[in-house]
């Protein structure tokens, strides 16, 4: 199990750059959402992979199985078939334990990363078998701007929300009481949003896992300040002196700092008009 990482976090809580600071800077391999099915319909799930060969009919196998079992990235407001299991507990998801046995192909010598944002709900079933690393965003820095100048984000949380209100049954009293019908978007993904981090919050503390705040790593200005503050929430060999200069160095590029910046002035300015 060692060599079988997955960083599991929310839409826009920087799990993509994350993902890929440690593919550059380590030598395991980065998936992008390997059990998302819509990855394997659409994008390139496999975006930092080194040295492994993948059987091209995997493609095929995977998108026959992993829509009954994991949650789908989808572009729609409306709650679909296909995001009806985002928010399904794992332990009332009966097709999981088949489904991975039937779609994840590699043995414990292979060194990967795997990064998921559809996932929330399924920790207790992937901490069988990964090293799980949470990351958490503050929602005031994910919902930034009008819905319409930032869409995508908003369509997730939407999709997030729908998924919790269609699955409401399956949770216990004092997470239903939690999921409330709201008919404003931003109200519903800011909900969306709550109710997921409740699960990733209450995962944490069940099972001990390192939760890593997002505002606090970017904070971070130097690299005994990242070392100090990752030293507990990555293994040894993902904590490399590669990696915490790498993360410092990407902090750095352009377009990181320009969204930064654009993100945090709209933040500053909410905070002076409450």
């Amino acid at each position: 199990m060692q060599n079988w990482h997955m960083i599991i976090g929310l839409p826009r809580t920087g799990s993509s750059w994350l993902g890929s600071v440690i593919n550059l800077n380590t030598d395991f391999n980065y998936f992008r959402e390997y059990f998302n099915p819509w990855t394997w319909e659409k994008h390139n799930f496999q975006e930092g992979c080194k040295d492994l060969v993948l059987d091209p009919n995997l493609a095929i196998n995977n998108m026959k199985y992993l829509n009954l079992a994991f949650g789908k990235e989808s572009p729609s407001f409306n709650l679909e078939e296909k995001n009806k299991l985002i928010a399904r507990p794992w332990e009332e998801n009966k097709e999981l334990l088949n489904v991975f046995k039937q779609t994840w192909t590699f043995d414990k010598k292979h060194k990967i990363v795997d990064k998921e944002v559809w996932s929330f709900c399924n920790i207790g079933f992937f901490h069988k078998y990964f090293n799980i690393i949470l990351l958490h965003r503050k929602a005031d820095l994910i919902f930034w701007g009008n819905p319409e100048n930032n869409l995508h984000t908003y369509k997730f949380y939407s999709s997030i929300y729908n998924s919790f209100v269609f699955n409401a049954d399956f949770y216990d009293s004092k997470t239903r009481r939690l999921i409330v019908k709201k008919s404003d978007l931003r109200e519903q993904c800011r909900l969306g949003h709550k109710l997921a981090s409740h699960i990733i919050f209450r995962e944490a503390e069940k099972y001990g896992l390192p939760i890593i705040d997002y505002e606090a790593l970017i904070s971070c200005d130097n690299p005994l300040s990242i070392e100090k503050y990752l030293k507990n929430k990555l293994p040894n060999e993902l904590l490399t002196i590669e990696l915490i200069e790498g993360i410092l160095n990407s902090k750095f590029e352009k377009d990181f700092i320009d969204t930064r910046k654009a993100q945090t002035s709209i933040f500053v300015k909410k905070i002076k008009l409450i």
